[in-house]
């Protein structure tokens, strides 16, 4: 029987796919790992990508297989007995199914992309959070220097023998209070 044939023929084209597609879930999920570990590789992005291209070639494979199952089940040319092409059914069935496996797992890529994403941004955020913590805390210093820089005539501390001593220790007054206070606003 020629249907036969073609059919463990079409059958044995997809045997090994749902192995191959758990595996392919298997390290997808592994990846998400390291992005959410250390989401500043770059290699991550590519990788990704890679995965995106290698899930819409299999997906079109497979909906060229679908295509060619229906057309063996409907069997419009009557090339094969009707009570013999019943396998080309259950051939279509599991290839839809396989489809749809690889339908959920481009959404999944879909979200590593996404994770990654969020990762970085939480990551730059938390850099520029230090810089705007740095830059709070060096500011008042800046302002006391620009003041004390000016060397206006009229001012005590200069002709004061502690006024230097003064002014760094109101300096680093000022620099403890404002790691104190960022402290308690959970900014350090």
């Amino acid at each position: 029987y020629p249907e036969r044939f073609l059919y463990h023929f079409l059958d044995k084209l997809i045997s090994e796919d749902r192995k191959f597609l758990e595996n392919m879930e298997h390290n997808m999920s592994l990846l998400e790992d390291d992005i959410l570990n250390d989401a500043l590789n770059n290699s991550y992005v590519n990788e990704i990508l890679s995965i995106k291209k290698e899930l819409m070639y299999i997906w079109n494979y497979y909906d060229q297989l679908v295509d060619m199952g229906e057309i063996l089940r409907d069997n419009e040319s009557e090339m094969f007995p009707p009570e013999n092409i019943r396998g080309f059914d259950a051939f279509t069935k599991r290839v839809i199914r396989l489809s749809d496996n690889i339908k959920q797992l481009k959404e999944y890529a879909v979200q590593l992309q996404e994770t990654q994403d969020a990762m970085l941004s939480y990551n730059l955020n938390n850099i520029m959070k230090i810089f705007t913590v740095v830059t709070a805390v060096f500011l008042p210093l800046s302002l006391i220097v620009g003041w004390y820089g000016m060397n206006f005539t009229n001012m005590p501390e200069l002709s004061w023998k502690y006024g230097y001593p003064a002014v760094v220790l109101f300096s680093v007054a000022v620099v403890i209070v404002c790691m104190v206070l960022f402290k308690k606003k959970k900014l350090l």
